[in-house]
């Protein structure tokens, strides 16, 4: 990365390509109309950089405010790093996490930044929670309860992280096996489908599909297998007759609800 971006500032200043040379007239009047620009937006005296400028003897200049309002700024912040921390810490959780909601993204970054997760469960003083219609003791129990969930939670999208790595590794092995380098990604998910029919995932009959339920215990991954299974006949051989939706109207379909439906595509394979 280092050197590439030696190569592209090279380039810029130093232009060897004869494209790049001969927008160099257009960039020099392109730069004097920006800083125009530029120059305008902070002489905008809407704008608080306008109470800064010399060019417009800005109250907030050196010389225009007090020796007692300098003192009593020594040592204190003058960028606004803080704030800026907290945006960038919920970005890296929407960027990470791409199907995460927006204010819990950015409610993550907060926490994390304020240390919540890593306080002693006694004796804190910091309640995320500030709604004053709740108990004390409410708020408390929240904030323990976060804390104590924390853990597991970092656990469980660990692995799903780690799942969807290996589910992409899969795909491309197989692409790569059926020469399909250039395939789609939907024209492999067909193949990799298709190919799961073979497999244990795969539940053929319906006493099978019964079993497997029975030793299924979290819902969520109840719903996952039916899905799947479900996707293995629809996707993988295109049977787009027997396609079920996931949802209705913003609401999931409950993993019952689907089950009958691979049922009923159990039943019609058996006939």
């Amino acid at each position: 990365k280092m050197l590439l971006f030696a190569k592209l500032q090279d380039e810029l200043f130093h232009p060897k390509l004869d494209t790049n040379k001969e927008t160099d007239k257009y960039a020099r009047q392109f730069g004097v109309v920006f800083m125009k620009a530029m120059l305008q937006e902070l002489q905008d005296p809407l704008k608080v950089t306008s109470k800064y400028l010399s060019s417009l003897d800005g109250k907030l200049l050196h010389e225009n405010t007090s020796l007692a309002e300098h003192e009593a700024l020594f040592g204190k912040k003058a960028v606004n790093d803080d704030a800026e921390r907290t945006h960038g810490a919920g970005s890296r959780q929407i960027q990470t996490y791409t199907c995460v909601n927006l204010g819990k993204g950015f409610g993550v970054g907060h926490a994390k930044i304020q240390g919540d997760f890593s306080r002693e469960k006694d004796g804190f003083l910091y309640c995320i929670c500030d709604d004053d219609d709740l108990a004390e003791r409410l708020r408390v129990s929240l904030l323990v309860t976060a804390m104590e969930e924390a853990p597991s939670v970092v656990e469980a999208n660990n692995a799903e992280i780690l799942k969807q790595q290996e589910a992409k590794h899969h795909h491309m092995e197989l692409a790569r096996a059926a020469a399909l380098e250039k395939a789609t990604d939907a024209q492999i998910d067909i193949l990799c489908y298709y190919k799961m029919y073979s497999q244990p995932v795969c539940l053929r009959m319906a006493k099978a599909f019964d079993t497997a339920m029975k030793k299924i215990s979290a819902k969520g991954k109840k719903l996952d297998t039916i899905k799947e299974n479900i996707s293995i006949r629809v996707i993988g051989f295109k049977w787009e007759d027997l396609h079920h939706p996931w949802s209705k109207n913003g609401v999931q379909y409950s993993s019952d609800e689907l089950a009958k439906h691979l049922k009923m595509i159990i039943k019609e394979e058996q006939r």
